[in-house]
């Protein structure tokens, strides 16, 4: 397939940074490709020493064919209280605009937003009345941004166990098994939530000794509320010529059997 030479040199960085993802992964956030490598959906788990933490936080990630001279478009998915965040997930942050470099790199965005969910910057509200607060009485602030985080982020911690045992119960599960993944990285694949932790999309980079070496091959995951007592549904995001796959990505693999 040809490229524009703006687009190809585009994707050969945007590749490049998820491969460093891969071997590197950055601390309490992740990102992967969603069904093409301009888009991605980033997340940001509990950040520390913040009204946010137990939160899980979804973004999502647009690169232009100019990147990395221009600075990817970066917004949050999952509401938010944070006067530095309007009401459409739109991010103030210095390096997303003026201050942006070729030289930054997602995993060093990330972070910054994760500083900046800690120390908010009230000298660029893009929330007045959010900014008025936080100005007046921090405590409203922080209980405010906690309330948001307990409502609109996945915060396991703050389910009622009375109700929905099994949900609670896969849910456990689930967040257990995205920790590990953050912990110890799986070798050539990974795994986020999309904009809720029952839906994931899976990434798996370049099978080695097949046919599809140097592919990047994304897969969506969907678990049941009886997880892990039914198995997930796993299928092919991209298309791909296996005699063990089908045309919708449907795989046949006994463990993903009942």
């Amino acid at each position: 397939m040809f490229h524009h030479p703006l687009e190809a040199m585009a994707l050969k960085r945007i590749q490049g940074e998820l491969v460093a993802i891969y071997e590197d992964p950055p601390a309490q956030c992740s990102a992967v490709p969603m069904e093409d490598m301009f888009h991605w959906q980033a997340t940001i788990m509990e950040p520390k020493d913040s009204p946010y933490k137990g939160g899980v936080f979804f973004l999502k990630i647009h690169f232009s064919t100019y990147y990395p001279f221009q600075p990817p478009e970066i917004s949050f998915l999952t509401r938010i209280y944070h006067l530095n965040i309007n009401k459409n997930g739109g991010i103030s942050l210095d390096i997303l605009d003026t201050k942006w470099s070729p030289a930054l790199t997602i995993p060093k965005v990330l972070l910054s937003v994760i500083s900046l969910l800690c120390h908010p910057n009230p000298d660029d509200p893009v929330v007045p009345e959010i900014a008025n607060v936080y100005h007046k009485d921090l405590k409203l602030y922080d209980k405010m941004a906690l309330g948001y985080t307990r409502r609109y982020a996945i915060a396991i911690s703050q389910l009622p166990q009375s109700e929905m045992e099994m949900e609670t119960l896969a849910l456990k599960r689930i967040q257990g098994e995205l920790d590990a993944i953050y912990e110890d990285p799986p070798a050539q694949c990974s795994a986020v939530p999309m904009e809720d932790m029952f839906h994931w999309q899976a990434t798996i980079m370049e099978p080695k000794d097949s046919p599809y070496e140097g592919g990047v091959f994304f897969l969506k995951i969907h678990f049941s509320t009886y997880y892990p007592f039914q198995p997930p549904e796993i299928s092919f995001l991209t298309r791909i010529y296996h005699l063990n796959i089908n045309k919708n990505g449907g795989i046949s693999l006994d463990i993903l059997d009942t």
